[in-house]
């Protein structure tokens, strides 16, 4: 499973949804959260899904955000700096 924590009004949809098709063309799932969500809003909900890799779209906010969710699941985070 793949997260993308994403500013929630930088990113056009457009955009996203064509970095969705693509981590979905190599059979992994997605989990979207906007960096305002609470870390605890975010969890996969079963044990089963971990996170593989967290993909940050913002600015250092956001940056922060996907680092508290990493430290949870230990995930590398992919930072995408938009603002």
């Amino acid at each position: 499973m793949i997260q993308i924590v994403k500013h929630k009004g930088q990113i056009d949809q457009i955009f996203l949804d064509k970095i969705i098709a693509k981590i979905k063309q190599f059979g992994e799932e997605v989990l979207i959260s906007d960096s305002e969500s609470s870390v605890y809003e975010n969890k996969p909900q079963k044990t089963s899904e971990k996170i593989k890799l967290i993909i940050s779209l913002g600015g250092d906010g956001t940056i922060l955000r996907a680092s508290e969710i990493a430290f949870q699941s230990l995930a590398p985070i992919l930072a995408v700096n938009l603002g």
